[in-house]
C-alpha cells in the first residue's frame, strides 16, 4: 500500500496490492503442462538487437517461450518523416532545446526552464502556423508534467489565440479534451492539443467518417522531451529493486516512447505525418536514453534534421 501526491499539482494517489508477481507467475509455470509454450508478443522490449528473456515479463521459463520477431507494417511507417535537432555546433546555441539539468537538490534554474519552454512554443506555434499555410491538420503535442504543460499552453495562446489552442486539464476527462480538439478542427481551425498522462496511451485522434487519405484531423506530433521517471507505480518500484533503476527506467522510458509515437497512425492508408521529437540531449555523449530514442525511431526510413 502505498500513498503519493503528484509532482506539479499535489493530487493524491492510493495504491494498493501486489509490487511483484512474480511469485504467482513462477507458481503458473512450474504447474503447466511442459509442453506449454508462450508466444511472447513482437512489442517485446529489447537490448540492442536481442530480445530481452520471455521471463521478464510473463514469468515465462525460457526454454517455454517464443520471442516472435517485432513488426513494422509498412502503413505504419512510410507515411512518417521524423524530425530530430540538429547537432549541438549546429544549433542557435549549445543548449537548444536541451530541457534543463537539475542539481543536486533536484532544482532547475528559472532562467533555463523558461528559455526551454519558450523555444518549445515557439516551435509549436511555427508548426501550427506552417500547417494552415499549406491546408495539412492538427498538432498533438505531448509533454510530461502539468507543470510544462500549463505554462507551454500559456506561450501558445499568446502567439496563436485560445481557439487554437485545446489543453488537457486535470481532473479533465481525456474524451472531453478530445472532442474539442476535434470540434475546432472540424470548424477548420488549425489547433494544437497539449497533453500529459494518458495522452501518450490512451489517444486516437483519427478521423475515420472519412477516406484515410482525406483524413487531416491529426497531421504533426510533437514530443517535446522523453518520457523519462513518468512511471511512478508500485509495479515498476519492484521492477527498479529487481533490474536495478538504470535499467529499469532505460526499458519504461522505451516503452512509453512507443506508445506515444503511436498517437501519430491510428489506421491504415494515411499520408503525410510528420512526427517531431525535439529531445535536444539525444545528440549529447553520455545521454544514454538517446540510444533509446535512436533504436526506436530507426525503423522510419525517412528522417530530416531540424533547421533552426
Amino acid at each position: 500500500m502505498r500513498v503519493s501526491w503528484s509532482p506539479d499539482l499535489s493530487w493524491p494517489s492510493f495504491e494498493t496490492g501486489r509490487m511483484d508477481v512474480s511469485a504467482s507467475l513462477d507458481f503458473l509455470w512450474n504447474n503447466v503442462a511442459e509442453r506449454s509454450v508462450c508466444a511472447v508478443p513482437p512489442c517485446s522490449p529489447r537490448r540492442g538487437s536481442i530480445p530481452l528473456k520471455p521471463s521478464f515479463d510473463s514469468g515465462v521459463r525460457p526454454r517455454r517461450g517464443i520471442v516472435l520477431p517485432p513488426v513494422h507494417p509498412a502503413w505504419v511507417t512510410q507515411p512518417v518523416e521524423v524530425r530530430i535537432p540538429p547537432a549541438p555546433e549546429r544549433r542557435p546555441h549549445e543548449e537548444w532545446l536541451n530541457y534543463p539539468r537539475r542539481d543536486s537538490d533536484g532544482q532547475q534554474s528559472a532562467l533555463a526552464l523558461r528559455r526551454w519552454i519558450e523555444e518549445i512554443a515557439d516551435y509549436v506555434a511555427g508548426i501550427v502556423i506552417h500547417n494552415e499555410a499549406h491546408q495539412r491538420g492538427g498538432v498533438l503535442l505531448l509533454l510530461t508534467s502539468h507543470a510544462d504543460r500549463m505554462a507551454i499552453a500559456e506561450h501558445l495562446v499568446g502567439r496563436l489565440g485560445s481557439d487554437a489552442v485545446v489543453s488537457q486539464e486535470p481532473g479533465r476527462p481525456l474524451e472531453i479534451t478530445k472532442n474539442e480538439f476535434m470540434a475546432r478542427r472540424a470548424q477548420g481551425i488549425y489547433a494544437v492539443m497539449v497533453g500529459v498522462g494518458n495522452c501518450w496511451t490512451g489517444l486516437d485522434l483519427s478521423n475515420r467518417s472519412i477516406a484515410p487519405e482525406k483524413d487531416r484531423l491529426l497531421t504533426d506530433l510533437v514530443i517535446a522531451r522523453l518520457p523519462i521517471g513518468t512511471n511512478r507505480t508500485l509495479t515498476h518500484l519492484a521492477r527498479k529493486r529487481r533490474m536495478g533503476t538504470h535499467a529499469a527506467e532505460m526499458l519504461a522510458t522505451a516503452i512509453a516512447l512507443r506508445q506515444g509515437i503511436g498517437r501519430l497512425v491510428r489506421r491504415q492508408g494515411l499520408s503525410g505525418r510528420v512526427l517531431h521529437v525535439l529531445e535536444g540531449r539525444a545528440s549529447n555523449p553520455g545521454f544514454a536514453y538517446g540510444r533509446v530514442m535512436e533504436r526506436i525511431l530507426g525503423i522510419y526510413p525517412n528522417r530530416q534534421i531540424i533547421r533552426p
